[in-house]
């Protein structure tokens, strides 16, 4: 086993998983190299999480906390707080990585980089996919990188030089804390192109993405970056749009008119904006 470079702190934060958990911890363990250590926070489970996480935690790079139930941000900052490693991976408690992982980003010359990425293979209510790495709109200086959990170690400097993660976002808290980080001038990413991880969703049991959640995420990321936002008139118009269209999904059109309305003046070419506003003008 590879057992020489910078320690990569990997930290699993969940909630009511212990359907899912046990794959992901496993994933970790069975690296072929051992610079990693495990910190698992338990968000407040009330389920059987903790029967399945015990078996593990005579492991010595396996440390496990529990709080009580605080978001899935607030357990990943927590986990931060607790780890040593120079390079921080967070992994979502029903994802794993695969078994180089670890020993790919080791050979890296890490005192390089200020994160490195690489693709994931994304299965959607049993559909698989490849996510490859991405280059970004101009919200994140038009930078190629992927953000998903699971797909970045970040240099722990970094992570927190930023902040971390806003424990008031609900839904995509990852991109949000991604948009601060790329603000970072001369941020140096390093790129894996090959998948070395997956990305596992059942959109039955996902209730992060709920249109209440969104809508608050939304707002409250709206708020904090609206100087960015007044900068970018297509991002700042599909921005509204998606507050608009959330509206809309929970019955509340004339608010979605509203968002409509206003992601359309933004930038009259957003077509599906103005598309949205003809056609609930005949409802309301």
């Amino acid at each position: 086993m590879k057992s020489s470079g910078k320690l990569i702190s990997i930290i699993i934060p969940t909630y009511n998983r212990s359907g899912s958990i046990l794959k992901a911890i496993k994933s970790v363990i069975d690296q072929t190299s051992d610079s990693w250590e495990l910190i698992i926070v338990d968000d407040g489970s009330d389920d059987d999480t903790y029967e399945v996480i015990k078996t593990f935690l005579d492991h010595p790079k396996v440390q496990y906390s529990f709080q009580e139930n605080k978001g899935v941000s607030s357990a990943r900052n927590y986990g931060a707080s607790k780890a040593i490693g120079e390079f921080l991976m967070f992994l979502d408690s029903d994802d794993y990585i695969f078994p180089g992982l670890i020993s790919e980003i080791q050979d890296l010359y890490l005192n390089e980089y200020d994160l490195i990425c690489w693709e994931v293979l994304k299965t959607i209510n049993g559909v698989q996919s490849l996510w490859k790495i991405q280059q970004l709109d101009i919200m994140y200086k038009n930078l190629k990188l992927n953000l998903l959990a699971g797909s970045v170690a970040y240099r722990k400097s970094i992570f927190y030089a930023v902040g971390g993660y806003d424990e008031y976002i609900k839904f995509g808290e990852n991109y949000e804390l991604g948009l601060r980080i790329c603000s970072i001038e001369k941020l140096r990413i390093g790129l894996i192109e090959k998948p070395l991880s997956g990305y596992l969703l059942d959109s039955n049991l996902r209730t992060s993405d709920s249109a209440r959640n969104k809508l608050f995420s939304y707002f409250h990321q709206y708020r904090k970056h609206l100087d960015k936002y007044n900068s970018h008139p297509s991002q700042h118009s599909q921005l509204l749009y998606m507050i608009g269209y959330n509206f809309e999904k929970i019955n509340k059109r004339r608010s979605a008119l509203v968002l409509y309305t206003k992601s359309w003046q933004t930038y009259p070419l957003k077509i599906k904006a103005l598309l949205r506003i003809i056609y609930l003008k005949i409802l309301v």
